[in-house]
């Protein structure tokens, strides 16, 4: 049996519903009070009807796919996170952002209000994910290889990119500052884990884990900007040894 029309479906839902509305425009101009009720009553209450059943149906088969709001949100931060990275913030428009994911103009702007509001979203998904693996990146053998490796070389391009944007636009700068320090916190965080000082909540880290969360940010920073500008590949190596030796010493994996 064919499946039924949710386009067609919701037009008759909304048909039904304009005509109720007609008809009670016409009645509150030419009836009374007991005739509006009598005359109207009916057609919207099989217009609501209608609206309901055909809104049911659409809400049973929201889990069997994914909703539109959020797939096109994130189309549009996973395109802009790829030009972003490749042209800079200042070089990427949004049509080339729209193009890039497959959408309008129109839709990115249905979704974020300017450039600059996608960008933070972009910026706020990123550091989302960032501390979602923050323990294991730091706690793990070496530097992420392949499409993991590509990932982390992006998130420190758009990192700088923030920062830039921030020195360029003012208005922005205490924002990135907070994120800055954030993730600051969040890698002394790991840190005194390491070393067995787990800290209570709202516990700030001591100034000795800050500073060397400093300088692991500092280091994974220079080795993944070393690695992506290198082209000889035993100098890359190297880059690579060098900060798992620094990220280890800090991490108390290696004397």
């Amino acid at each position: 049996m064919a499946e039924p029309d949710e386009g067609s479906d919701i037009g008759s839902a909304l048909s039904s519903l304009s005509a109720a509305l007609s008809q009670l425009s016409s009645a509150v101009v030419n009836q009374t009070s007991d005739e509006i009720n009598a005359r109207v009553t009916d057609p919207l209450r099989r217009a609501s009807e209608q609206i309901t059943d055909v809104a049911e149906r659409l809400g049973s088969g929201s889990s069997a796919r994914p909703r539109g709001i959020e797939a096109t949100r994130e189309a549009l931060l996973d395109a802009a996170a790829q030009l972003f990275a490749e042209k800079g913030y200042e070089g990427t428009g949004v049509s080339e952002i729209a193009r890039r994911a497959g959408y309008t103009k129109g839709a990115l702007y249905a979704n974020f209000a300017s450039k600059q509001e996608l960008f933070k979203a972009l910026i706020e998904r990123e550091l989302a994910r960032s501390h979602e693996d923050l323990e294991s990146n730091l706690t793990g053998a070496s530097m992420p290889s392949g499409a993991d490796r590509e990932a982390a070389q992006r998130q420190v391009l758009l990192t700088l990119e923030a920062n830039l944007y921030a020195i360029r636009h003012p208005q922005m700068r205490d924002e990135v500052l907070a994120d800055t320090r954030g993730q600051l916190r969040r890698i002394a965080e790991v840190i005194a884990r390491t070393h067995g000082e787990a800290l209570a909540e709202g516990q700030e880290p001591t100034q000795d884990y800050l500073d060397d969360a400093m300088v692991v940010a500092a280091v994974e920073s220079f080795a993944a900007l070393g690695t992506m500008l290198c082209d000889d590949p035993m100098v890359a190596e190297a880059v690579t040894r060098s900060r798992d030796r620094i990220i280890g010493r800090i991490m108390g994996s290696q004397d």
